[in-house]
């Protein structure tokens, strides 16, 4: 059974509220499945994006390149706190909790549907 439109919406909005984790969570759905798991949290493993809402920011963002005597000028960055995620997508990601806790969705159909989320991101 594929996965439904509103947990589909749910995984959706977490992504774009915090995409870098999103990108995390599918390097680890890509190369070690077996850390991901069906636990009894709210929002399945979306939870893992909603409660890290702390991203590293670079400093320098505009800097197509750094100088060659300064490459390690792209690394450098602050974190910054996500605004709040929004409460009225929150009842989407309940439902992608409640169907992945009842195995509806595989962990290879979530890391389609993650990765489409963020190619259509970039």
């Amino acid at each position: 059974m594929p996965m439904s439109a509103r947990a589909y919406a749910g995984l959706k909005a977490v992504a774009e509220w915090n995409p870098s984790m999103a990108q995390f969570l599918l390097s680890v759905l890509k190369e070690t499945p077996h850390f991901v798991t069906y636990k009894d949290d709210l929002c399945g493993p979306l939870t893992l994006l909603l409660i890290n809402d702390v991203i590293k920011k670079p400093l320098f963002q505009n800097m197509s390149a750094p100088p060659p005597a300064f490459p390690h000028l792209v690394e450098i960055g602050t974190f910054v706190k996500l605004p709040p995620f929004p409460q009225e997508k929150l009842a989407d990601c309940k439902i992608f909790g409640d169907e992945w806790r009842e195995r509806k969705i595989t962990k290879q159909e979530f890391a389609d549907a993650l990765e489409q989320v963020l190619s259509e991101l970039s």
